[in-house]
């Protein structure tokens, strides 16, 4: 059985599907994607946002929310302990942690690798 919902990330929606065998099982492969629509830019208030995934170090895949206006970030990262949960990070009054951008060194630290990165517009979950 499928089940999915709509997210907006800005002005875009995404279509999450949830997959299993009668409707709990659905819904809870549903929740997994437990993140939800962001309408605006923490930093700047834009709504020109973009939904991308990245693994950083090799093997620990984030989700992040960039801004396309200001450049700043929004990342949902997955639990130690149910690595298919990801949840937005928050500052501690429980506001969502936005990132603004900072210009970096186009150099990359000796012996680090780049994070693998990939934007689309439509993500396949």
């Amino acid at each position: 059985m499928l089940i999915s919902k709509t997210i907006k990330i800005g002005k875009r929606p995404y279509h999450i599907w949830g997959n299993g065998n009668d409707p709990w099982e659905a819904v809870m492969d549903l929740e997994n994607a437990s993140f939800y629509s962001v309408g605006k830019c923490g930093a700047c208030g834009s709504d020109n946002l973009k939904l991308k995934a990245y693994k950083a170090q090799g093997q620990y895949k984030y989700l992040q929310v960039r801004c396309l206006e200001c450049k700043a970030t929004l990342t949902c990262g997955s639990r130690k302990d149910n690595p298919n949960l990801y949840y937005y990070r928050r500052n501690d009054d429980g506001t969502l942690q936005w990132e603004e951008y900072k210009e970096q060194n186009s150099q990359t630290p000796e012996g680090q690798k780049p994070a693998e990165e990939h934007e689309q517009d439509d993500l396949p979950f």
